[in-house]
C-alpha cells in the first residue's frame, strides 16, 4: 500500500510545505514517524522523534515517490512544532502503540542504513 494522493493525509504547513505520520516498514519498521515535504523543491525529511533520528533528501537516494509508495500506512498529523521533539515523541510513541495495537510488544528502534544516512535530530 502507498500514500494515495486522492484521499491524502498531507497537510499543508505553509509555503510549499506538506506533512504527514507514516510508517515504512522497510525504513523504520513498526513505529509512526513525521514526513516533511516540500513540494516546489522536491526536499524532504523524515524526522523519527521516538529514536532521535532524521534522514531527509540531502543524506539520502531516495525520492519522496520512493517513500510514498512503500508508506503502508498514513494519517494525518498533529499541528506541532518540529523543535517540539518530547510532544511529537510522546505524541508519536502513543499513536504508534494505539494503531498498532503493539501492546505488551516493545517499538522497534531499527533504521534501514541502506536508506541513507540517519542523523541525530537537532
Amino acid at each position: 500500500m502507498s500514500i494515495d494522493h486522492s484521499n491524502s493525509n498531507y497537510d499543508h504547513r505553509g509555503g510549499h510545505n506538506w506533512g504527514i505520520v507514516v510508517r515504512c516498514r522497510d525504513l523504520v519498521g513498526n513505529r509512526l514517524v513525521y514526513l516533511d515535504h516540500n513540494r516546489e523543491t522536491q526536499g524532504w525529511v523524515i524526522r523519527d522523534f521516538i529514536v532521535g533520528l532524521r534522514l531527509d533528501s540531502e543524506h539520502s537516494q531516495l525520492s519522496i515517490e520512493d517513500i510514498e509508495e512503500v508508506a503502508d500506512m498514513d494519517e494525518f498529523p498533529p499541528w506541532l512544532n518540529v523543535a517540539h521533539e518530547a510532544e511529537w515523541r510522546n505524541y508519536l510513541t502513543a499513536r504508534t502503540n494505539a494503531v498498532l495495537r503493539l501492546h505488551d510488544h516493545p517499538i522497534s528502534t531499527d533504521t534501514n542504513p541502506a536508506a541513507g544516512t540517519w542523523l541525530r535530530l537537532p
